[in-house]
This record gives C-alpha cells, structure tokens and sequence, in this order.
C-alpha cells in the first residue's frame, strides 16, 4: 500500500514509514472505580487498561473503539485524550511502544471475549497507583482523571 501524499499526509504515514508501535488504552470510570484488564504479557501478569493496537486504516479513537468491542464486548464513547507519554520502553515485552490514553464513556457490561486471555474487573485507584502490576503510563494517566 502506498504511503499518502499532499494534504493525506499525517499520523498514517507516520505509522507506515516508521513502524511505530501506536497503542491506546481507554480508562472506564464506574461508580469511583476502574476497569482494568488482568492478563500475562511475557512472563508477567500485569493489570492494564483495555485497548490494544492502532491499525494503519485507523484512527486512534477508532481502534479504541474496536478494541473494546473484540476485548470487552461493549460499545464505548471516547470523552478525551487524557494522556501522552511519549514513546516509551516496555518493561513486559522489551520494545518501544507509543500509548495514548483515554478517558471514555459506556453503559454496556464488559465482559471478556472467551478468545481473549484477560479478566476484567473493576478496581479501586488506589489499589493500582503503587501496584507494581502497573506500568507507570498507567498510573499517570490515572491520576489525570482522578484530579
């Protein structure tokens, strides 16, 4: 597929030229508490938000949306972006990855795909602000909704 050209150009280019590893993760805020997926990513089991990959066709508030539709079942609203650390080194699979977090909307129940390897739960924040289980992404973005 060839790159965009002229006004096209932008994060799609970006992404094709360079490979960046683009993820977003969606932070759902029920009755003061956080969903958080729970999987193994390596040889970890850490406690992350739902989200995943952005694909090259995509937009970051798109894949969002799937993302929670194939791992969680429920149709989401992104509210806004919450969080942009930057492109950062992943200490559960050693390689550069590039999050952006969400602060989204939704009334559905999630409830784990049975093809996807997660419990999802809701949590207490405080539970997960010192929790070794959680990268620190993670936690900022966080205390980003919680102020």
């Amino acid at each position: 597929m060839p790159c965009p050209s002229g006004p096209e150009k932008g994060i799609k280019q970006i992404i094709m030229k360079i490979s960046i590893n683009l993820r977003v993760y969606g932070l759902l805020m029920r009755e003061r508490r956080v969903l958080v997926a729970e999987e193994k990513v390596g040889h970890q089991e850490i406690l992350k938000f739902p989200g995943g990959g952005v694909e090259v066709d995509e937009t970051p508030e798109q894949a969002l949306i799937r993302e929670f539709r194939e791992e969680c079942q429920i149709n989401i609203t992104p509210i806004g972006l919450v969080h942009v650390p930057g492109t950062l080194f992943s200490p559960w699979i050693h390689r550069l990855y590039t999050p952006l977090f969400y602060e989204i909307k939704s009334l559905g129940k999630p409830t784990a795909h049975p093809s996807e390897k997660i419990n999802l739960r809701f949590l207490n924040p405080s539970d997960l602000l010192n929790n070794d289980r959680v990268a620190l992404p993670e936690r900022e973005a966080l205390k980003k909704i919680l102020d």
